[in-house]
């Protein structure tokens, strides 16, 4: 409301300047500023190393032996650009349906 954040500017900006921009917003982190790259401007090579679902369907993917680290998802993710958010949107849907339909 204050307008620190350049709504009208977000789609032109670089990754990394949207999620600065974001995260100054009181409750919006990294997280939530990934998540908004992915599904509200479409930015197809965007690796969200903080989430679980992805975290958890490389450590099935890749058998290895705990989550990943955020280091070792930057190693993983590397050969998956410029395309890190259909890669992470293959990798969530290997999981299962969340919300499968009701009987």
């Amino acid at each position: 409301m204050n307008g620190s954040v350049p709504l009208k500017k977000l789609a032109n900006m670089e990754n990394e300047a949207v999620i600065e921009s974001l995260v100054q917003v009181r409750g919006i982190g990294p997280w939530t500023a990934e998540m908004f790259l992915i599904f509200s401007l479409g930015r197809p090579d965007v690796l969200p190393v903080g989430d679980y679902g992805l975290r958890a369907g490389v450590q099935r993917h890749y058998q290895l032996p705990e989550l990943p680290k955020k280091d070792r998802l930057h190693e993983i993710g590397a050969s998956w650009k410029p395309y890190r958010s259909i890669a992470t949107w293959y990798i969530w849907r290997s999981l299962g349906n969340p919300n499968p339909p009701a009987e």
